[in-house]
């Protein structure tokens, strides 16, 4: 497994997530190239990353560490994204890729814990310092709780 230069975890995996090959297909190029793992989930309309076409999920979120959304704009199908991933993953990292930079989606991404938002087109090193970033608060959370979870057991 690649380890992400930033640090001495492994690299993060990065699902990806947008309706545009082309984009879809440079934003993996751009990971690959930053030691990142990555996967394109085809989504139609985003929702199947998340479930939302039935119970069981079409993506098993389990197995990345940041989703990164890439989206022109940012309507009300993205956010339900972004609240259908937090819910099934709470821990999960979120990255969204916009050429919206509108007030009211930095208020909805803080409101949603969105990690960050880039601006599109965005470039190689903003989406590298992102998606570190994002993975590098993700594994804090995650030791925090297996900290916790080990004092638990040793005071029973």
């Amino acid at each position: 497994m690649a380890r992400d230069p930033q640090s001495s975890s492994p690299a993060p995996r990065v699902l990806v997530a947008s309706r545009d090959p082309a984009a879809a297909a440079a934003l993996l190029e751009l990971l690959a190239e930053a030691g990142m793992a990555a996967h394109r989930v085809e989504p139609a309309g985003l929702a199947p990353v998340a479930g939302a076409a039935s119970e069981r999920p079409a993506t098993d979120l389990g197995a990345f560490d940041v989703v990164l959304i890439d989206s022109p704009d940012l309507g009300e199908a993205e956010w339900t994204l972004v609240a259908r991933v937090r819910a099934r993953s709470p821990m999960m990292e979120i990255v969204i890729i916009a050429a919206d930079g509108a007030v009211d989606n930095a208020v909805l991404a803080v409101r949603t814990g969105v990690f960050a938002v880039l601006p599109s087109p965005v470039t190689r090193e903003q989406l590298r310092t992102a998606v570190a970033g994002a993975h590098r608060r993700k594994r804090r959370g995650e030791q925090r709780i297996a900290a916790l979870n080990g004092a638990g057991s040793r005071t029973r």
